[in-house]
């Protein structure tokens, strides 16, 4: 038998699951919640945890829970709690709730397309994905006529147009005759600029760039706020003792057999890359140990939903990207102890994509390259990823991961100008 009591809290009440029984060990919860008795009108799956938060604006709110184990069996909900909110910290500084998508937008002032999304990165969100024309509608109704930045770019590629967020893009309302890419290269997105509800692309020499101002941000208003310690064993546990086989290594990258853990570099211009050979392509937890020398330079990742065909190269490229720095498909942890031109101003931790200058999220207040042991703690959800260093969350983002690929690893790399060691130990894999 199986009893499920992890509280949740939602602005100061609590209450339980009821008692499920099952001989399957509980692997994530399901929250509902709405605006009416019995009608959840949203859903929110969430991992392994013993206390999740709702960031949610004004409102009267209907919440039950529902336990989901392992064998898939999903046991009845709690009883239904009704929740008033009078103030929250969202909706004080200016986000409002889309009761249809159940994301939070607000309108910045912010100047450039990329000042924009800077800003909404330093406030956990990104410039507005629209997904559908009702997404749209409701965005004219909410926050009126005016020119606003949205999350569509194509500067990485002329004509492949992508939204920041990384979500596939599923809906365009563009103005008659655009896209054009005009007066010598736009290549971001901004609506209601020539007529209501369209889109235009524009850049730094359209005569328009300067009269956009403003933005509209959305991000996902769910936090975790107590990190659970898996109670279950790893699915899969390398402590590199002995050869496992169940990696595959590239160029620099190594197993040593006196130390027993890995070697990704150890000197100037190098690149190693470790690849876990059984595909990871759900949600999944990673704990690793990583230790870095006191050098300068380059960095770490760790590597998920990652294509793997691809001649990685050093220096600032991380071994993440070719050598011609091409980009390729996929997510990384970066751990980089150096700033080069497209990276933020001093040393950082970052959630990058496809390529080491596609920063989704990053934090310049962290520092592993002390010579000493860090544990580091990455929680990729269906609804964003979470890193812990040494028991402290460095980083989080809320999106929806293109997972088309599967590759599971390490990358490392130095370059000419300086050199670093970069060491991974200790790694366990647990899958929701």
């Amino acid at each position: 038998m199986l009893g499920i009591y992890d509280e949740f809290k939602v602005y100061d009440k609590q209450f339980e699951p009821e008692r499920i029984h099952d001989s399957s060990y509980p692997v994530g919860y399901i929250i509902y919640y709405g605006t009416q008795p019995g009608n959840y009108s949203h859903s929110v799956e969430v991992g392994n945890i013993d206390k999740y938060e709702l960031d949610l604006p004004p409102g009267v709110y209907h919440i039950s829970i529902a336990a989901k184990t392992d064998s898939g069996f999903v046991g009845p909900l709690s009883k239904e709690v009704v929740v008033e909110v009078k103030k929250t910290r969202e909706s004080e500084e200016g986000w409002i709730l889309n009761p249809e998508s159940g994301h939070l937008y607000k309108v910045i002032s912010c100047g450039t397309w990329g000042e924009c999304e800077r800003e909404a990165v330093k406030q956990n969100a990104h410039l507005v994905t629209i997904n559908d024309e009702e997404e749209q509608r409701w965005l004219l109704k909410t926050f009126g006529t005016n020119p606003y930045w949205i999350g569509l770019t194509d500067y990485k590629e002329e004509g492949n147009w992508r939204w920041i967020s990384g979500e596939a893009v599923t809906y365009t309302n563009w103005f008659v005759g655009e896209p054009d890419n005009s007066n010598f290269g736009e290549d971001y997105a901004v609506m209601n600029l020539k007529e209501v509800g369209k889109w235009s692309d524009i850049g730094p020499h359209s005569s328009e760039w300067k009269q956009v101002k403003k933005a509209i941000l959305e991000k996902i208003p769910f936090k975790k706020v107590k990190p659970r310690v898996p109670k279950e064993r790893p699915k899969y546990y390398d402590d590199f003792s002995s050869d496992s086989g169940m990696w595959e290594y590239v160029g620099s990258a190594r197993r040593d057999p006196i130390k027993k853990y890995i070697v990704l570099v150890d000197s100037y211009n190098k690149v190693g890359l470790v690849w876990f050979k059984k595909p990871i392509n759900s949600p999944f937890v990673v704990e690793f140990r990583c230790k870095t020398s006191k050098g300068n330079a380059d960095g770490f990742t760790f590597m998920f939903y990652k294509k793997t065909d691809y001649e990685p190269g050093s220096g600032g490229y991380l071994g993440f990207v070719t050598t011609v720095n091409k980009p390729v498909s996929g997510y990384g942890i970066e751990f980089d102890d150096w700033s080069n031109e497209w990276d933020p101003k001093s040393a950082h931790v970052a959630l990058i994509k496809d390529d080491v200058k596609d920063h989704l999220v990053y934090n310049t207040n962290v520092r592993i390259n002390d010579g000493k042991w860090h544990d580091v703690r990455v929680v990729v959800s269906y609804y964003g990823v979470r890193v812990y260093i040494d028991g402290d969350e460095v980083l989080r983002w809320d999106g929806k991961f293109d997972t088309t690929y599967s590759g599971f690893g390490f990358s490392g790399a130095t370059g000419l100008g300086g050199s670093n060691t970069y060491i991974i130990d200790d790694v366990k894999i647990y899958l929701k």
